[in-house]
């Protein structure tokens, strides 16, 4: 299973069929579920039939439209996988392929440009950006190098386009990174992921394993920090969903994965997904306590992922993919709908973000 969701975080089957959008800009101010004075954006991919493939994009959504942004790309094959805006400019980051030496490259987006990350392996390797955070003008990004693909990975993080290898054993990865800015000049960086199989996360690049009741693999798959305390969600054996506070386990009633964590006030949100009869469906926990989300619009059998979590006034927005192997239809949910952003075989949104909509 793990595997399964590495391939579908890495993309879809290529479909046979054109791209368009779901809804027309009167039907999205009836239907689009954003009655609040926000603008949503969305980060993934959308299938393009020129290119006969995935490319990077996003999507800004407000009350009135739905506009999609394609980023900056080889036309070969690009996934956003994170965003975060400041004022008016979006970045996002991912990767793009590289052709002719074929390598994925990790890079990022300020706004639809695109810039290459440093290897910190050959540049004939692939590697991935996961996360992105902009802070006082500085880009910081989380990620790994694909030294042997789908077996070895060597964690990464970003400032600017420069690379810095995490401490770590033989294979790492850095999926998710948070700044806790406490002056204008001074910041704490977080980084969540996996070393040697063992769910960490790395403060200023000192490294931390975390609890794991003597799993065979655990994963910290999303990282947010409040206060003093440390929040990093994602699995034991990716058959239990969890969630970190500094390093006490605490294991998440009913799910299989977590995805995301966002900390609102006293409340920790979390979005991921649970099991049952075989197939994945999303949900997302407030403080331990499970709710659900409508499965896959493909019907049994199929599956739903939720991979974004965001709080903005008390209001709670999340992101996802329904897959059913051939097809992947990018959604978010808000106020208790769940809203589709394209027809099917086209697109799935990563990553979420919600700002004032003045």
């Amino acid at each position: 299973m793990r595997k399964i969701l590495l391939l579908l975080m890495i993309f879809f089957i290529t479909p046979g069929c054109e791209y368009f959008t779901f809804m027309s800009k009167k039907e999205w101010a009836e239907k689009a579920g954003t009655e609040d004075d926000v603008i949503i954006y969305l980060a993934g991919a959308f299938y393009d039939s020129a290119a006969a493939n995935y490319l990077p994009c996003y999507w800004k959504i407000t009350k009135k439209s739905i506009e999609k942004v394609d980023l900056e790309s080889n036309n070969s094959w690009g996934i956003a996988y994170s965003i975060f805006v400041v004022g008016d400019t979006v970045y996002t980051c991912g990767f793009d392929q590289n052709p002719p030496t074929v390598p994925i490259r990790a890079c990022y987006w300020k706004n639809k440009n695109k810039y290459i990350l440093e290897a910190k392996n050959p540049s004939n390797v692939d590697s991935q950006a996961r996360q992105i955070i902009a802070k006082n003008g500085v880009i910081f990004i989380a990620g790994f190098d694909d030294r042997d693909i789908d077996s070895d990975y060597d964690a990464v993080n970003w400032i600017g386009q420069n690379s810095s290898g995490l401490s770590a054993g033989s294979i790492s990865q850095a999926q998710s990174i948070f700044i806790n800015q406490l002056s204008s000049t001074h910041h704490v960086m977080y980084i969540g992921g996996i070393n040697d199989g063992q769910a960490c996360y790395w403060k200023d690049g000192q490294i931390f394993n975390l609890e794991n009741e003597s799993a065979a693999s655990s994963e910290v798959r999303s990282i947010y920090v409040s206060g003093n305390t440390v929040y990093s969600v994602g699995d034991l054996e990716y058959n239990l969903a969890c969630l970190w506070k500094n390093n006490n386990l605490i294991k998440l009633s009913g799910g299989t994965v977590a995805n995301s964590v966002f900390v609102s006030g006293n409340d920790v949100y979390i979005a991921g997904q649970y099991e049952y009869s075989s197939d994945d469906y999303p949900c997302y926990w407030v403080n331990n306590t499970r709710y659900l989300i409508p499965g896959s619009s493909f019907g049994v059998g199929t599956n739903a992922y939720a991979y974004s979590i965001y709080v903005y006034n008390d209001n709670i927005y999340i992101a996802g993919v329904d897959d059913n192997g051939t097809d992947a239809l990018a959604w978010y949910w808000t106020n208790n709908k769940k809203i589709f952003i394209d027809q099917p075989n086209y697109s799935g949104v990563l990553s979420i973000f919600v700002t004032a909509d003045n």
